[in-house]
């Protein structure tokens, strides 16, 4: 519905008045409806950049957990692969990285077989 304002509202007579009041009635009821209308437009909006914000936010949060579990995994992948070439380099497989244990034996003047080991690898 349009409404057409007229230049001039005419209060000559009690009809005039009527129908200048009418007009005014129905000019406030068009403001309000008009107002309403751009209020929902407007409260639909704000839900919806609500929604994308949300929307956003989850999305960074899947991408940084998605990220922390591709980096642990490729850590873990460099662990085991050190892990092999550390063993991967040993001379062989009767060789162990075991702590050795030692007993003191007897002190001679020049200190000799000070320590002997306790467990002798062949």
């Amino acid at each position: 519905m349009r409404v057409l304002l007229p230049l001039v509202l005419m209060v000559l007579t009690r009809k005039d008045a009527e129908q200048s009041l009418a007009f005014i009635d129905n000019a406030s009821l068009y403001v309000s409806k008009e107002r309403s209308k751009y209020g929902a437009y407007k409260k639909a909006l704000e839900q919806i950049l609500t929604n994308v914000n949300n929307a956003k936010e989850n999305l960074i949060s899947a991408e940084s957990k998605l990220r922390d579990t591709d980096m642990a995994k490729e850590i873990s992948k460099l662990q085991k692969t050190k892990y092999y070439y550390k063993h991967l380099n040993n001379d062989g497989p009767h060789k162990s990285n075991k702590p050795r244990r030692f007993r003191i034996t007897k002190i001679n003047k020049r200190n000799e077989n000070l320590f002997a080991p306790l467990n002798k690898t062949r």
